[in-house]
């Protein structure tokens, strides 16, 4: 069985039939889905689902592409549901300069508001990092402090990355992307993270694996992402299924327990 960490079924204009996808994961060898959120619409979709949907968490946040819109009222929402049992992180947050939708400023000071919630309720935290690694490292560092648990969800550097977050105490999460032709600063960096640093997920609808690349994304192809992390590491796909379904109980250690 696999946990997919990161699976949007919160974006309705895409019409994700989350009952017909939830009732899917027993065929599909899926223990359970985290939902993780972009913005407060977004957050308020992830939080219903995971009350109606037994299998189905939510991580609660605001992405950096909506960093601007990160206000008092956003941060009541986090704080006045963080403590639900179904609610197991904060997130998507982070800094993305790729798009820069909203400006820097906005978006490093929503990251570290939400690290102070997530610290406040002990909760971790999922981070969306592009083409900011540097400065991402850097507030890091320089607000240990904040951080609980983390984890750099869609991984997109390399070696030298990895290397960083892991020194960090950041957890490394991959999707579909690691099974394309050029991912080989990704394969690479998953090479050398310790098999217990690893978790596995979609990121549905987008970054479908391999031959379906280019078409919507489903949770069950979580699959294909363990694969290849087995054959890149040498080992098992299921050695690679458990460690990393273990790993996602330990991260999400609210889901302990309600799987």
């Amino acid at each position: 069985m696999l946990i997919d960490t990161h699976a949007h079924l919160n974006i309705t204009e895409l019409k994700f039939n989350a009952k017909t996808i939830v009732n899917a994961m027993a065929r599909d060898n899926l223990l359970a889905l985290v939902v993780p959120s972009f913005n407060m619409e977004a957050s308020r979709i992830a939080y219903e689902q995971a009350k109606d949907f037994e299998p189905v968490f939510a991580a609660l946040g605001v992405h950096p592409h909506h960093a601007s819109s990160f206000n008092a009222e956003a941060a009541e929402f986090l704080a006045k549901n963080a403590e639900h049992k179904k609610v197991v992180a904060i997130g998507e947050i982070g800094l993305d300069y790729f798009r820069n939708l909203s400006p820097v400023n906005s978006q490093r000071h929503a990251m570290l508001k939400q690290m102070e919630i997530a610290k406040k309720f002990n909760l971790p935290v999922i981070f969306h990092v592009r083409n900011a690694f540097d400065d991402f490292f850097k507030l890091i560092e320089e607000n240990s402090y904040l951080l609980t648990k983390g984890v750099v969800h869609c991984f997109p550097g390399g070696a030298r990355e990895a290397e960083k977050a892991l020194e960090l105490g950041l957890m490394i999460s991959f999707t579909g992307n690691i099974t394309y032709k050029k991912s080989e600063p990704i394969a690479e960096a998953a090479k050398i993270i310790p098999l217990n640093r690893i978790m596995v997920e979609t990121d549905c609808p987008y970054l479908a694996p391999g031959a379906e690349r280019g078409k919507t994304c489903y949770p069950r192809y979580v699959v294909e992402v363990a694969r290849k992390l087995a054959e890149i590491k040498g080992i098992s796909f299921e050695e690679v299924a458990k460690a990393t379904t273990e790993n996602a109980l330990n991260f999400f250690s609210k889901m302990r327990g309600q799987v």
